[in-house]
């Protein structure tokens, strides 16, 4: 509202008290109902030349379009709200009279709706109480958008860790396959004595494998007679391109022997590291204690799929090599 000294426009109106209820107004925002008249509770006095002069507080023309504006954003937030209801309850249908907050909502919204669109309403009291629901109501919005946004981003880190150990379970369980697969030339290799060891160790028995060969041929006196008794240039040849191949297989062999065991000591040291890997993560997303009872029997359940393929592994290399030490 403005102060205004003197208002020509009003002048030649004549005398307020004749001017009826044709000059109404929409609802105040203060909630003070219907207003008769513009100026028709502002006292008229005449000047000295016999017209009415008058002074006092009155609409301006910016205030009246402001009051509009305010009233349609007012009405389309209460819609958009009104919406919401609406969609809560063709969810819920009977279910949503069972919660005192959606009732309590829905009642404030509509009468709220009510208030904004009737003239006639005249409830000060309750239209105040009415917009400090609104108030209340659209902060209540904000902390709910960003409690859905927190949950979101947690269900995004959630989704990524499970995907992350769901990975980490199917290489456990290919390798537990694997492992399997050399559990046999393991313990046959363990029952003959072939120890783990690095390259230079594996060169170094595949030269003493070569030596002890050699030493075998060389001390094997009846097959050389066999040979000299011959006496035959070709056969002799040939004995010694044979002896030459079966200590190249020798040493291949020793040299395959080592690499399985370092292979197969390289496997177990792999799948004990997954599985610590697998703990690790377990442990450090449980100590935030946020997520829920279904992500947790998730995770367990994971882990004993990945856990199974391990245990069966170690439990048939323990049958497999006591059962081959007792027939050695």
């Amino acid at each position: 509202m403005r102060i205004l000294d003197w208002m020509d426009e009003y002048l030649d109106m004549g005398d307020p008290d004749d001017w009826g209820d044709g000059f109404s107004l929409h609802r105040r925002l203060a909630g003070e109902g219907v207003s008769e008249s513009c100026i028709k509770n502002i006292d008229g006095k005449k000047n000295n030349e016999g017209a009415y002069a008058y002074s006092g507080l009155f609409y301006s023309d910016e205030q009246y379009e402001w009051h509009h504006w305010l009233h349609y954003l007012s009405v389309g937030i209460l819609m958009v709200f009104a919406l919401q209801i609406i969609s809560l309850f063709l969810i819920y249908c009977l279910e949503f009279f069972k919660e005192p907050l959606y009732i309590l909502d829905a009642v404030v919204v509509f009468g709220a709706i009510y208030v904004e669109t009737d003239e006639r309403f005249t409830g000060g009291a309750l239209f105040t109480i009415l917009l400090s629901w609104r108030f209340l109501r659209i902060f209540h919005g904000l902390y709910t958008s960003f409690e859905v946004a927190h949950k979101q981003q947690h269900e995004k880190v959630n989704g990524e860790r499970n995907k992350m150990l769901e990975m980490i379970v199917a290489t456990r369980r290919k390798g537990a396959k694997k492992k399997m697969y050399f559990l046999g030339f393991h313990d046959k290799l363990h029952g003959y004595g072939v120890e783990e060891g690095n390259c230079d160790e594996h060169a170094a028995a595949a030269k003493k494998a070569k030596a002890e060969a050699e030493a075998s041929g060389k001390e094997s006196p009846g097959l050389e007679d066999s040979v000299v008794e011959m006496a035959d240039d070709e056969i002799e040849e040939d004995h010694e391109e044979l002896k030459k191949q079966l200590l190249m297989e020798r040493e291949r062999r020793a040299a395959a022997e080592s690499m399985y065991v370092e292979i197969y000591e390289y496997l177990e040291e792999h799948m004990d590291s997954l599985k610590k890997h697998t703990d690790e993560l377990n442990h450090g997303h449980g100590g935030h204690g946020e997520h829920s009872h279904a992500d947790k029997m998730k995770t367990d359940q994971l882990k004993k799929q990945g856990t199974a393929g391990t245990g069966l592994s170690r439990g048939q290399s323990a049958t497999n090599l006591s059962s081959h030490r007792s027939s050695h």
